[in-house]
Formats: structure tokens, C-alpha cells, sequence
């Protein structure tokens, strides 16, 4: 299992997390994709849960899905970037 290096900052939102984590380990990817997607809405701004549920979705095969989930990562650190300044 590969583990989240952030928490979401939501204890919900971990724990869903960590489920995912174990589902995709196990290589049911699409599970555990929806599962984080959940885990998400709770910790919309968790731009490493973001970031994982699009690898999570590229290994089960949507591509296209990945491509929005990690677009959505850029769009959170072009909003911390600014606030930061």
C-alpha cells in the first residue's frame, strides 16, 4: 500500500483514504478511485488526494478522468500560490 504523504485534514476523509489505498493496493483501482472521490468531497481542497485519485484512475484505464482529477491539483496550487503571496 502506498500511504498519502499529507492529511486531507479531515479524519473522515483520511480514513476513506486509507480504505482506497488498501482497495488499490489489492488492484481494484476503480473502487478505490470512487472511494477517494468521496474521501474528496468531504476535503475538497486536498491537492495530494487529488493527485493520488488520478493515478488511482489512470491504472483503471480513464485516462481521461486522471487528466481532470490532475488538472484540478493545478488549479489548487495556482490558488495556494497566489494566497501565499
Amino acid at each position: 500500500m502506498k500511504p498519502l504523504q499529507a492529511s486531507s485534514g479531515d479524519l473522515n476523509a483520511d480514513r476513506r483514504a486509507d480504505y482506497a489505498e488498501m482497495l488499490h493496493a489489492f488492484g481494484d483501482h476503480a473502487a478505490a478511485a470512487e472511494l477517494l472521490l468521496g474521501a474528496l468531497e468531504l476535503a475538497p481542497q486536498w491537492a495530494t488526494g487529488w493527485f493520488r485519485v488520478g493515478e488511482m484512475q489512470e491504472a483503471a484505464g480513464a485516462p481521461d478522468l486522471a487528466a481532470q482529477a490532475w488538472r484540478t491539483v493545478l488549479k489548487l496550487d495556482r490558488r495556494i500560490g497566489l494566497a501565499l503571496r
